[in-house]
């Protein structure tokens, strides 16, 4: 368009100029009159430059005083133009009024002053938009207006002394002089009523770059005597302008606008069977052009809108269509994408959130620089649940409902609705958070949201009321076949502390929802949907690629803390037996002082079961032994046959892959004996003995958090990373409340102990809020949580804790 319209706008200079030698020549005044319009229709600034050359033409008539006869043809083409684009105007002024106003409203540029207005616009016209770091020093641009000034005076001078003679050299420069004036002072104009500052704005006067370098061309003109002037001021220009084209080659100009990412989120996680909903054309322009695969691309739906008798979105103004619509696609399609613009008021896209809300599940909100986001939908028809539970005093969840179909991984969605009621006013933000995890804990994939997808809040609600809250949570590519459980969590957003939870079956930070079967798909996922931090593109021989690690632990690890890692597969074909990453910790002798060789996924799901063109991620947890030295190891991976031990090279002669460094440090350890509040030695298994315990207050009042403190020894290194229960039961053994996990909440693993040391261990258990008055008791132990298998016989500790409503402790 700024192209198109500079060119009409030298068309009419020269026709314009053709009518000075020529005046009643029909051609010139008629292409005048053509170009003219065509500028007009084209872009409104252009009214700016026929300003202008009606101001030279009357302000040459004027001087000249020439006969006024000799203006009607050029007034006859000004009118011919006038009425060629009133049509347009009529039919687009109450709407470009309204749609200007609108838009400086919702942008809130600031105008700019003069001489930033006048400076960058020179600077412009010299060496382009700066990009980079430029745009800081864009008034290096206006270095050329130096040379420009001097010669323009000179010129300047020569001028006064012959215009009256009729010099054609002093003409020369009356029109593109009133062109830049002109349109410079225009748009400024414009800037300061009507302030709209778009990135580079500058392009909206290209129309006056030509008439600004005939300007340019005609100051260096008269440097042609002198050629060392000559030659330094072009040699200027010509290095300024070099510097900011590398500049506008090599840096992105919309970066935080680019569709890309975007198109290739789209590629990799949509189907065909996908529908994208898009708002604006340029979208629907973009996505074809990124994904120009149409048989993969999923269905782009463009919302229905009306241009006559005026232009509207028909889904804006019909609020019954937009629901019958979308939830249609969603029926057929069963998962509905939306990249939605948070520019230009986002008016329709907040409509259409807060119906998919009520009819679908959202799974996915990801931004893409500061004016993309993209949504997910899913449609879906989850069974009921079992399933109560109290957040703390405030919050309860009064039923759950979950998906009962088999789930395709990388392509299924967990459709979780959740019915919520607010006992009690919360002040703070609270998140929800659902987590689908295996049989070892280890999470598979997970979703944060406030509820409603992120549109209400908890403390937005009355009380006592049921509300409902959907939830979608997206089956990762490569998670293997198997049964998973969904839990629910809720916690602080500003501090991330979990809310206490009492349901029947147990306490804790975590409700269990249910299970979920995951299948393998039916048409793999590309490789590019699986996530990986660091990517590798390791091939073993055609067979098997590592497409990449994540390192999901710190790099900084303690004796007995795990390595924990995820490994990426690509079966390129079928496998057939069983081939075992063998993960090792190396230091700086090359000498392993760990290592882990077990089938994939922790030993359940061998390759012998994989497919080709399956995708398989693959978590480990190597255990830094507790005699390890402090320093700095290497963490390494092969690949190794099952049935002879080989290993497996992926180039001659190698076949060890680096998967980067790790720090470990020591531990202080305490080999003194404390002096717990409560003694209580009791042998938990052949390796460790319980010493005593720490507890205060024993008499508690319902919904008080209890703190204990165990005092556990060491009598000889554990072969694994056990973890503590601490239960509550009342007088029939049923558990009422618990706190589970790694001693020190995984600051100090059993693995990592030392033969005679003490490890001190607090867990906090949160006293259900409905517990009857009476005695309980406290029962601790290990289990293993893979299997778990508890370690020894259950463990009652002496002191009994009694619960009292009336002369119980609420307090730690």
């Amino acid at each position: 368009m700024y192209g198109l319209v500079t060119l009409l706008c030298l068309a009419a200079l020269y026709f314009a100029l053709q009518t000075e030698s020529d005046p009643w020549g029909k051609g010139a005044w008629l292409g005048y009159a053509v170009v003219a319009t065509a500028a007009l229709y084209t872009q409104y600034y252009a009214a700016f430059f026929l300003l202008a050359l009606n101001l030279a033409v009357l302000g040459r008539w004027l001087w000249q005083r020439r006969e006024l006869r000799r203006l009607v043809p050029w007034i006859s083409a000004q009118a011919a133009a006038a009425l060629l684009f009133l049509p347009w105007l009529w039919y687009a002024g109450d709407r470009l009024r309204t749609y200007v106003r609108y838009k400086v409203a919702v942008e809130s540029d600031a105008p700019r002053d003069l001489l930033a207005y006048v400076g960058q616009h020179l600077s412009a016209f010299h060496w382009g938009h700066p990009e980079g770091a430029l745009s800081h020093w864009w008034w290096f641009g206006l270095a050329p207006l130096l040379v420009f000034v001097l010669c323009a005076g000179a010129v300047c001078l020569g001028w006064v002394r012959r215009t009256r003679s009729g010099s054609q050299a002093g003409q020369a420069w009356i029109w593109p002089s009133a062109i830049v004036l002109v349109v410079l002072v225009s748009g400024f104009a414009i800037n300061r009523v009507l302030p709209f500052d778009p990135p580079r704005g500058e392009r909206l006067l290209l129309l006056a770059l030509p008439a600004y370098l005939l300007l340019l061309s005609l100051a260096l003109w008269r440097l042609w005597d002198d050629r060392y002037v000559l030659a330094m001021s072009l040699g200027a220009m010509a290095a300024l302008s070099l510097v900011s084209l590398v500049h506008f080659y090599s840096i992105p100009r919309y970066p935080a606008d680019d569709y890309r990412p975007v198109a290739a989120r789209l590629e990799m996680l949509a189907l065909p069977s996908d529908v994208v909903v898009c708002v604006h054309p340029w979208q629907v322009g973009y996505l074809r052009a990124y994904l120009p695969d149409e048989a993969q691309r999923p269905r782009l739906v463009l919302t229905p809108r009306e241009v006559l008798p005026r232009e509207r979105q028909l889904w804006a103004d019909e609020p019954a269509r937009m629901t019958a619509e979308l939830d249609a696609l969603l029926g057929q399609h069963g998962r509905l994408w939306l990249p939605a613009h948070q520019a230009m008021g986002r008016v329709l896209e907040e409509k259409i959130q807060a119906v998919l809300i009520e009819q679908a599940y959202p799974v996915l909100t990801e931004w893409y620089g500061d004016s993309t986001v993209l949504f997910l939908y899913a449609d879906g028809e989850p069974v009921d649940q079992a399933v109560h539970a109290r957040f703390g005093d405030s919050l309860a969840l009064a039923g759950a409902s979950l998906n009962a179909e088999p789930l395709q991984a990388g392509w299924g969605v967990v459709a979780v609705e959740l019915s919520w009621q607010l006992l009690k006013p919360v002040a703070e933000t609270l998140q929800v958070g659902l987590r689908l995890s295996d049989g070892t804990g280890h999470v598979w994939a997970q979703r944060d949201s406030v509820p409603a997808g992120g549109r209400e809040d908890f403390s937005d609600w009355a009380l006592d009321e049921l509300h409902t809250d959907r939830h979608g949570l997206l089956v990762p590519a490569g998670t293997p076949p198997g049964q998973y459980r969904v839990t629910l969590q809720v916690y602080r957003k500003a501090d991330l502390a979990v809310l206490p939870a009492s349901f029947p079956d147990g306490s804790g930070g975590e409700v269990p929802v249910g299970r979920v079967e995951v299948i393998r798909p039916l048409v793999p996922p590309p490789p590019e949907a699986v996530d990986v931090a660091q990517s590798l593109g390791v091939d073993f021989g055609g067979r098997l690629e590592l497409l990449g690690y994540t390192l999901t632990s710190s790099r900084v690890r303690r004796q007995g803390e795990a390595v924990n890692l995820e490994l990426a597969w690509h079966a390129l074909n079928e496998l057939g037996e069983d081939l075992l990453p063998r993960l090792r910790l190396i230091d700086s002798g090359d000498v392993s002082v760990a290592e882990l060789t077990e089938k994939p996924v922790m030993g359940r799901y061998p390759t012998a079961w994989w497919r080709a063109g399956e995708l398989v991620r693959d978590p480990h947890s190597l255990l830094v032994p507790a005699a390890t030295p402090a320093g700095q190891y290497r963490v390494t991976m092969e690949l190794v046959r099952a049935l002879d031990g080989a290993t497996v090279p992926f180039r001659p002669g190698r076949s060890q892959v680096d998967l980067g460094q790790i720090e470990v440090q020591a531990i202080e350890r305490q080999y003194e004996p404390p002096t717990p509040t409560y003694g209580q030695v009791e042998r938990v298994s052949s390796g460790v003995e319980l010493f005593g315990y720490d507890l205060r207050n024993v008499v508690r009042a319902p919904g008080s958090p209890l703190e204990i403190t165990l005092h556990w020894h060491a009598l000889e290194t554990p072969d694994r990373n056990y973890h503590v229960y601490v239960h509550l039961l009342n007088a029939d053994g049923v558990i009422l409340a618990q706190h589970d996990g790694l001693p020190q909440g995984g600051g100090r693993p059993p693995y990592g102990w030392l033969p005679g040391e003490y490890v001190a261990d607090s867990h906090m258990l949160h006293l259900p809020v409905t517990l009857d008055d009476g005695d309980y008791q406290l029962e601790v132990g290990l289990y293993d949580p893979i299997t778990a298998q508890r370690l020894g016989e259950r463990l009652i500790l002496d002191s009994k804790i009694l619960v009292s409503a009336e002369d119980g402790c609420y307090c730690p």
